[in-house]
Order: structure tokens, then C-alpha cells, then sequence
């Protein structure tokens, strides 16, 4: 190869790389329309300008997709689960805020992700904390596992639950963006002396 072309190939290599990415393009809608909790025309608008002018003011690079490989049946199925428990997560903080007791104690936690690509566990991380009732407030990328805060730590039983809801996640996203299937998630008790203490704690409590 001539030294022309090459510099022509590096050229449209660069241009090609200096180009905003489709997917976190659309990606950037599809979180917007999530944080208003409700898809209009006016938020379709939004999200768009919010994400022009994301990929223009904030260059990022592109997004490594080197393991992705979209199932996007499975992609509706994560949509579709990921609305219902919204609601039924929507519900059951507002009945904590409402009802006459004082608020259940909190947890925190610490979660294994079985993630293989960083866009994958960076979704996971962004639908988990889209949801009622928890929040990741650590990542640890080398040992892909977060650490999370739950609203509702009142005993083992609801913080098994809601555990068992994020492998659920977890699997889908996999699924859905990396095309492959997860074996069951460990057992609760399996996710390290952070967890276990927390667990520990909350036997305290009552049992459901």
C-alpha cells in the first residue's frame, strides 16, 4: 500500500472515530424519556436537542462495542419488565412515604455484575438507578461488583428480594445487549464479607 493511501485510510479512520455514536445517541433519548417518566412529543424534542448537544459540546469517545451484539426481542422484553417494576416499585416507595410507621431502616449492599462490556454494566447501572426504592452509589469495575443503597432494609427477606430483582435485570441486559444467557444468580449469602455483614444486621429484624 502506497504511502497516499494509507495517509487517506488513517484520515477516514480518524473522521470515522470523531463521529458521534449512533447508539449512544439514541441511547441519551431513550434515558431522557426515562427521567420524565413519560414519552411525549415535547420530550422526544428534548431528549433530541439534549443529545446534539451532548455528542457536540462533550465530544465522548465512541462506545466500545467490541462484545455487543444487540437481541433486540430481548431488548423489548428488558423494556417491557423494566416498566412494570417501575410501577410496582413507584408504588410500594410512595406506600413508605405514606402510610402512619416510622420509615424502615436502610441497607447497603454489595452486588456481583456478571457483565462482560462496559457499555453493558454502564445500562445496568443506569436502568438500576432509574428504579424506586435503590440507588448504586459505588462501582468497582476490576471486581464488577456496586454497592448499593436500599430504601427498604427491613429484613433479609426484602433485601433478598430486591436483590433477586436486580439479577433479573441483569440477566435481561446481558441478554439483550451482549446476546448470551446467564446461569441463575448466586445466592444472596454468596456476595462477600460486605453483604454478609449487612445480612447479619438485618436478621435483627424482622423476618418475612
Amino acid at each position: 500500500m502506497s504511502v497516499g493511501k494509507r495517509k487517506i485510510r488513517e484520515l477516514e479512520e480518524e473522521r470515522r472515530k470523531s463521529r458521534p455514536s449512533f447508539i449512544l445517541f439514541v441511547w441519551l433519548i431513550v434515558m431522557w424519556q426515562l427521567l420524565w417518566g413519560e414519552v411525549t412529543w415535547a420530550n422526544v424534542a428534548g431528549g433530541i436537542g439534549v443529545a446534539l448537544l451532548v455528542s457536540i459540546f462533550v465530544p465522548m469517545p465512541r462506545v466500545p462495542v467490541s462484545d455487543i451484539s444487540v437481541n433486540w426481542p430481548a431488548m423489548i422484553g428488558l423494556f417491557a419488565t423494566f416498566f412494570v417494576d417501575f410501577i410496582v416499585a413507584s408504588f410500594t416507595v410512595a406506600w413508605l412515604a405514606l402510610r402512619r410507621s416510622d420509615p424502615p431502616p436502610s441497607a447497603v449492599v454489595e452486588v456481583p455484575m456478571r457483565t462482560r462490556d462496559d457499555l453493558t454494566l454502564a445500562s445496568a447501572i443506569a436502568l438500576i438507578n432509574l428504579q424506586p426504592g435503590g440507588l448504586v452509589i459505588d462501582i468497582d469495575n476490576r471486581r464488577k461488583t456496586v454497592t448499593m443503597h436500599l430504601l427498604d432494609g427491613s429484613s433479609t427477606g426484602r433485601i433478598d428480594k430486591t436483590i433477586a430483582q436486580l439479577g433479573r435485570l441483569e440477566r435481561q441486559v446481558v441478554r439483550a445487549f451482549e446476546n448470551r444467557e446467564l446461569d441463575d444468580a448466586p445466592a444472596p449469602g454468596d456476595f462477600g464479607h460486605d453483604h454478609a455483614g449487612v445480612r447479619a444486621d438485618a436478621a435483627d429484624r424482622k423476618e418475612d
